[in-house]
């Protein structure tokens, strides 16, 4: 589900979190039994997890720039981690279009991984087709990064660039919305979806700004449906839009019209809706003629759903509160907030409930699909929620006139849906349930509970209590939750003053914190304090802001599908680990963040890498950080580097690496140190005529090599065949999803077709 994810932060959690301390895990870090990159791959570092390898993923020259993330945001990654986005200075890869004319940052390129290494394809479009261009942060899905939607000029006069000059393209009629269509092989076409705004549009003497094309909002995964919104300012309306006030709502698809389709509207039956009409709104019976705002799209684009603000002082028609709707594959309009009783019998819709809730709802989350909808309302849609906004979800999947469910009374904003449904993680004043966590702590009326609603069971469990938290991320089937909170351990060894990470394990009922230092049953000596505790770096404990562990700040991008956590902090976690340090510019602003790179698995974490860079990246923002994220599967962690981790990477400045599980590929040829004549080798042999007799041709079969050259280049020794069977068994091992299943796969391969005992490669050379 395409989503709103700043409205999908647990805003308030729960006041103390007592947690038992972590299960010591026995780790996987990498040994001789991985499959032979300490021959094969120079990445391939005996210190990492899960036979993890450093691949590069950015060129290794990238003519003169570093690449970063659109906008300065964490690059889109792709749910296997063999495709990354990326934008840079650097002209590289066959762009066409490199020009910086106040609306455009760099070129921007995707990063494939190859069997022989990673590679760069450029993905702006041809200068002299569209010399102008800027690719849409919301046009962009993970599982299709080939496919993004664009902001064009169309140029009247095909390569030539024209007088048009800064802003004057985007703020006039000759930008056109697009989606780039690849072809597999490196190329691409453009396909234009229609105009950036509306044909003919103006300038209202009301407005002080200039008007503006429409913004991409959201996409669907697959990028066939771009939904747009217009801005207050703009009143940039398409025929058949008769809004007064607010934000419009339309959407482009790439087999419809070139034109955009309203979305708030309440017609049912795919448009147009007059007949023989010239445009394709005429005939649209809008929801309120005071505006919409977009609020998510499912994962194939049928479903949008949006809502419709109460807006004081417009004095068109529209809602008496604010209402959520669903606009399903453009023929049927479903009221959420508002169920008619096909949808809930039991709902009361009256005019007089609607006054008890005069701010109306407000949308929460979405499943993938769209079809469960989650949304607060202080409404008493299914009797009283008490003081506070009830939390409910609306199902289209369950039985008629049951279709909506109250989950909770009196709760915060920031409830978030796991992506397929079935979980559900809110905050509430209220006491939901007696029953303890697995650390033993339960809930108290008054305070902030975080609770899980199992959407198949239906109960509600306890999950823990803390104040002033922030939810970060849930996996795709809800099991895991990671969040950060001030909170304090209930442990003498617990003195943390910052915000660490914990996680939450709904198969288990633990909870459990991420940022800690590494386990050891005989414990680290803690520098600080002189004691000896379990975890190093004592235990992770700080009350340095510039320490607190950082996640990646990304929706899905610090945590993957089987519960693997990454994150970067300054302080030591780890033997291997250096302290950080915050570089500041001589204003006080950010210059530099040296950070460690971790990854959490299991109870126990590991360095990716170490902190302590001898030329550090210099960022923009302090959000921005040299972790850049794992893939959904959890077998890529990316991150930038100054540091080279390997031979081809020869420059100084910062570049983009993968810490792949089993992964890792040869080292490049080295260049011949020879020059100029040296180069040739030694002259060719002279031919010798033939003589009388006989010929100095040499015969056909001496050209082949060998008897025993050509045996020893085909058949492979019993050790090479075993190490062979090792990498394929490793690499179906890696579709595992579930860790310990994962880990579990991995032994038995090793311990199937790992290196044989010297005794046993001994005598296999003997019966050789």
């Amino acid at each position: 589900m395409r989503r709103r994810w700043a409205t999908a932060a647990l805003l308030a959690l729960a006041c103390s979190l007592s947690l038992s301390p972590p299960a010591l895990a026995t780790g996987d870090i990498n040994t001789p039994g991985c499959p032979f990159q300490t021959e094969s791959s120079p990445g391939f570092q005996s210190e990492l997890p899960d036979c993890r390898a450093y691949e590069l993923v950015s060129p290794a020259y990238a003519g003169g720039a570093i690449a970063s993330g659109v906008e300065s945001l964490a690059p889109p990654i792709s749910p296997d981690g063999d495709h990354l986005l990326a934008i840079s200075f650097g002209d590289f890869a066959g762009t066409e279009d490199l020009a910086q004319n106040g609306t455009e940052y760099g070129a921007v390129y995707q990063f494939n991984r190859t069997a022989t290494g990673w590679s760069a394809e450029a993905q702006d479009p041809p200068a002299a087709l569209y010399p102008r261009r800027i690719i849409e942060t919301h046009g962009m899905s993970p599982s299709d990064l080939g496919r993004t939607v664009w902001l064009l000029y169309d140029n009247p006069d095909p390569g030539e660039e024209g007088e048009i000059r800064n802003h004057e393209w985007v703020d006039s009629n000759s930008a056109v919305l697009a989606v780039r269509e690849p072809d597999g092989e490196g190329h691409a076409t453009f396909h234009i979806l229609g105009p950036g705004s509306a044909p003919g549009h103006y300038e209202h003497p009301a407005f002080t700004y200039e008007a503006e094309p429409a913004v991409v909002t959201g996409i669907s995964n697959d990028v066939t449906h771009v939904v747009i919104t217009v801005k207050d300012q703009s009143r940039e309306l398409w025929p058949g839009d008769s809004t007064t006030q607010g934000e419009s709502l339309y959407q482009y698809t790439t087999t419809g019209p070139k034109e955009p389709e309203l979305l708030a509207v309440k017609n049912a039956g795919p448009a147009p809706w007059v007949p023989a009409a010239a445009h394709l709104n005429e005939g649209a019976q809008l929801i309120s003629r005071c505006g919409s705002t977009y609020d998510a799209i499912s994962a194939d684009g049928s479903r949008v759903i949006l809502t419709t603000p109460h807006v004081a002082g417009c004095s068109a028609a529209q809602p008496r509160v604010s209402e959520i709707y669903a606009r399903v594959n453009s023929s049927q309009t479903i009221a959420v907030s508002q169920p008619d009783s096909s949808d809930c019998s039991a709902c009361d819709t009256t005019p007089q409930a609607q006054e008890q809730a005069p701010a109306g709802a407000v949308f929460q989350d979405a499943t993938e699909d769209g079809t469960g909808i989650l949304f607060t309302t202080r409404q008493a849609l299914l009797g009283s929620t008490g003081e506070g906004q009830g939390l409910y979800l609306y199902d289209s999947g369950a039985p008629a006139g049951e279709r909506v469910t109250r989950i909770a009374p009196e709760t915060a904003p920031g409830a978030i849906v796991s992506a397929d449904g079935r979980r559900v993680y809110f905050t509430s004043t209220a006491a939901l349930t007696s029953q303890a966590n697995a650390n033993g702590e339960t809930a108290m009326t008054g305070a902030p509970n975080l609770y899980l609603y199992d959407t198949t069971s239906r109960e509600t469990v306890f999950v823990a209590s803390a104040e002033h938290a922030t939810a970060l991320q849930a996996t795709p089937d809800g099991q895991y939750l990671i969040f950060q909170s001030t909170e304090h351990l209930h442990e003498p060894q617990d003195t943390s003053t910052v915000p660490q990470i914990f996680q939450y394990d709904a198969a288990t009922g633990v909870l459990s914190r991420v940022s800690i230092g590494r386990q050891s049953p005989g414990g680290y000596r803690c520098q600080t304090t002189g004691l000896i505790e379990a975890g190093y770096g004592c235990d992770g404990n700080t009350g340095i802001a510039e320490d607190a562990p950082r996640p990646v700040q990304a929706p899905g991008r610090s945590l993957a599908a089987d519960g693997t956590v990454v994150f970067s902090s300054e302080l030591a976690l780890t033997p291997g680990a250096v302290p950080g340090v915050t570089l500041l510019k001589s204003n006080g602003s950010l210059l530099a963040d040296q950070e460690n790179i971790y990854e959490y698995r299991q109870g126990q974490v590991y360095l990716i890498s170490a902190a302590g860079e001898a030329n550090p990246a210099h960022y923009q923002s302090p959000e921005q950080s040299r972790l850049l994220g794992i893939d959904e599967e959890g077998a890529n962690i990316f991150f930038a580097t100054t540091t080279s981790l390997l031979p081809q990477d020869t420059d100084t400045q910062s570049s983009w690496y993968d810490a792949r599980a089993d992964g890792g590929f040869p080292a490049p040829n080295k260049p011949s140190a020879c020059e100029g004549e040296a180069c040739q080798g030694p002259a060719a042999p002279q031919p010798t005529l033939p003589t009388a007799g006989g010929s100095a041709l040499t015969p056909p079969q001496a050209l082949l090599p060998p008897p025993s050259a050509q045996a020893h280049t085909s058949i492979q020794t019993p050790a090479q065949q075993r190490a062979a069977k090792l990498n394929t068994a490793l690499k179906a091992c890696l579709k595992i999803h579930r860790a310990a299943r994962r880990s579990g796969c991995r032994r038995a391969a090793r311990k199937r077709y790992g290196p044989l005992p010297a005794a046993a490669r001994n005598s296999s050379v003997h019966r050789r």
